[in-house]
């Protein structure tokens, strides 16, 4: 599908920064939405950048109407089950109900496609692996909920108004920018600095690690598609991954890393195994392609960089 012009909300989070850089590289004009402007004088020119929040539904309709968009990249809101614990009306009125108004108002604007960037945390603790797309929801908090709600949203909006949107589970995201909690960012950290790394839980533990180069392939492959044949994909890297063989990888990078775990589940709770990305490879041509070694050496490298 031609993507000429397109709405990302949430343009300074982790994904949508690396979203906004790929898709004006490759030539699309970009409405890069966020509540706090950050903009980058290297995509002057293709990206124009809208400081709103996503709770003002008249802005909302301000933007798609002065700026006509072919694609919303819907990647606005409560990043992760961390934030806003002791505020879960909040949780809701930014990823529910904000949500639906930015759906409603991309429909009533003709907007061809709209992609929503959920979470597993939807499905709270899984199945055994591989997790199809068709296992139970039952999350665990506030943030899981809200992301599976607004996942059903949008596929009643495909049933309903044969309205063009999908909606894409990403898992384990890490990378660039990352600025929630992260073990990875934690390990690495550390062990740039000379710091043991000791977690209170992982130990007999894996995780669906998805580095963000990843999950910006997975969501532009969404945007492209000709047709979506579901309304949820599951998008995570290739490799189910114990977090012992993530301490490997960070050693790999840092050999002075000195990191142990505990046996149990980290401070949110959830119980993860595989996800099947089944689905993804066949209708969308996303398969993942940068596992657990390689991801780690390019965060470490980037952190490197940022440090100078």
């Amino acid at each position: 599908m031609q993507m000429d012009d397109v709405l990302v909300t949430g343009a300074n989070g982790m994904v949508g920064r690396a979203l906004v850089a790929r898709l004006a590289a490759a030539g699309s004009r970009v409405v890069a939405h966020d509540r706090i402007r950050e903009a980058d004088d290297a995509d002057a020119g293709r990206v124009e950048h809208v400081q709103g929040d996503l709770r003002d539904v008249h802005g909302l309709y301000r933007v798609l109407r002065d700026h006509p968009v072919d694609t919303v990249i819907h990647g606005g809101g409560i990043s992760g089950p961390m934030l806003l614990r002791n505020d879960p009306f909040q949780v809701n009125e930014i990823n529910v109900i904000a949500s639906a108004q930015l759906l409603e108002a991309a429909r009533a604007c003709g907007v061809r496609r709209f992609v929503f960037l959920s979470s597993a945390a939807a499905y709270g603790d899984t199945p055994a692996g591989p997790v199809g797309e068709d296992a139970p929801r039952r999350p665990k908090d506030v943030y899981g909920a809200s992301k599976g709600a607004v996942e059903l949203l949008v596929a009643g909006y495909r049933g309903q108004c044969g309205f063009d949107g999908v909606s894409l589970r990403l898992s384990n995201v890490y990378g660039p920018g990352r600025r929630t909690s992260c073990a990875i960012r934690t390990m690495l950290e550390d062990a740039r600095t000379g710091r043991a790394t000791r977690f209170d839980w992982g130990a007999g533990e894996s995780r669906p690690y998805c580095y963000l180069d990843d999950a910006v392939d997975a969501v532009i492959a969404a945007c492209r598609a000709p047709r979506i044949a579901r309304a949820v994909y599951n998008v995570a890297g290739p490799e189910f991954v114990a977090m012992e063989r993530v301490a490997e990888a960070v050693r790999r990078a840092v050999p002075q890393a000195d990191i142990g775990f505990e046996p149990g589940l980290d401070g949110i709770g959830y119980r993860r195994d595989a996800l099947d990305l089944t689905a993804a490879a066949e209708d969308l041509g996303f398969v993942p392609a940068v596992g657990i070694d390689d991801g780690v050496a390019r965060y470490h490298a980037w952190m490197g960089q940022t440090a100078v």
